[in-house]
């Protein structure tokens, strides 16, 4: 489920951060990018945050978090908020704070 990053008008927030890892002797870049998409449901919003850990040489990823968050504002639909996607190198994790401490060894 890779989407091509770039800003559109529904884009709220791109951002990354670099790092040389000298354990490594790798250069990495965490991109996070949140952005609206159509819910298809009146009077409700849905948007998504996407977390990615890439090694920057070998054009690699290393990890994805992807979480998707819905809000009726006056339906019966409720709100949900549930992981899509949540793995580093392998490991499967659960949520963002379990996948932050995964790609903490490779940023820090």
């Amino acid at each position: 489920m890779d989407a091509i990053m770039c800003e559109t008008k529904d884009t709220v927030l791109l951002d990354f951060r670099n790092h040389y890892n000298k354990a490594e002797n790798k250069c990495f870049i965490a991109v996070e990018w949140h952005y609206n998409t159509p819910s298809g449901i009146v009077n409700s919003e849905e948007w998504i945050n996407e977390m990615t850990l890439w090694n920057v040489y070998e054009n690699r990823k290393y990890g994805s978090f992807i979480d998707d968050h819905f809000i009726a504002l006056k339906s019966e639909a409720g709100n949900r908020e549930s992981v899509v996607e949540c793995y580093v190198t392998g490991t499967k994790c659960k949520t963002v704070d379990e996948f932050n401490n995964l790609t903490g060894k490779y940023m820090d």
